[in-house]
């Protein structure tokens, strides 16, 4: 497997992702608005973005790293040496940097003492080799699944007492990433037709036993050409469960709260075969914008 390659532009853009991402809410909203600042597009947006949610997923074992380094809670630290020092030790400790991207860590010191103070920039360069010598003292079995999976030693000490040696494989099967998932309209096409438009594809998939209008796709795909004739959603089965048991009828009134992207509003508009009402409000624009578009499809 190659070496993660990173620029000091993609470094800055996810510095200042992280750094928003503490105040702006939801964190998507926050990466995009870094990301656009650094015009970061096309295959890098999909690059740093899988780095960006990776901070996210494990960013208390990240803090704790920084924690044992620096000897206080990163908490107190300054905000963008707190956000160059998670992304440092994403990059250093959890990944495979060649040597060009730990020349640009050590670069992030000039772009942390023009951010904030020359003083934390120094603090940062003498810090960073200690950052990328980093060996976690796996001490114990709870550690060592800590670091494997990322959930805290409370609730892996607790599966294992519930499961014993089992618990490993729940921990594993927790931090699967699951296929793809359809849900078809069914106002515009049967889930025969969405099947068979998947078979004509070569593409493997398995009809849900929850929900019968959800289809799991098994093989990569890009589902656009179906959002696109409005004959099928990207939705999860668990998504899908919410719009069945609240089950809307014709001429109801719904109000769908943090609706964004559309996925159970669209549902809950189908069950309702588009007669009655639903108010759905969210917080993020972007969000709203994307709305907007899946339920004219």
């Amino acid at each position: 497997m190659s070496k993660l390659k990173l620029s000091d532009r993609q470094l800055y853009a996810l510095i200042e992702a992280v750094k928003l991402g503490e105040v702006i809410k939801p964190s998507q909203s926050a990466k995009r608005k870094a990301f656009s600042r650094y015009k970061i597009e096309g295959w890098e947006n999909s690059k740093l973005t899988g780095i960006f949610y990776s901070i996210q997923r494990r960013l208390g074992l990240i803090d704790e790293v920084i924690e044992e380094l620096v000897g206080v809670s990163p908490l107190i630290l300054d905000p963008w040496l707190r956000a160059t020092l998670r992304v440092a030790v994403e990059v250093a400790v959890f990944r495979d940097p060649n040597e060009r991207t730990i020349q640009h860590l050590k670069g992030l010191a000039k772009f942390l003492s023009g951010k904030t103070h020359p003083y934390v920039g120094y603090y940062y360069y003498e810090l960073l080799p200690r950052i990328i010598n980093y060996v976690p003292k796996l001490d114990s079995e709870e550690k060592r699944l800590k670091w494997e999976y990322l959930f805290p030693e409370w609730f892996i000490a607790k599966m294992r007492g519930l499961l014993g040696e089992e618990a490993e494989e729940l921990l594993k099967a927790l931090n699967e990433t699951l296929p793809v998932s359809l849900r078809v309209n069914r106002l515009k096409a049967s889930v025969k037709d969405v099947e068979n438009y998947l078979r004509r594809k070569n593409l493997r998939f398995k009809r849900s036993e929850r929900v019968e209008t959800v289809i799991r796709v098994l093989d990569s795909f890009n589902p656009g050409r179906l959002m696109e004739k409005g004959f099928a959603l990207p939705q999860e089965e668990a998504s899908a469960v919410a719009s069945l048991i609240l089950s809307p009828k014709p001429g109801e009134t719904v109000v769908d709260l943090a609706a964004a992207p559309g996925g159970k509003t669209a549902h809950m508009a189908e069950l309702m075969k588009n007669e009655g009402k639903i108010y759905a409000f969210d917080v993020d624009s972007e969000r709203i914008k994307r709305m907007k578009q899946i339920l004219r499809w």
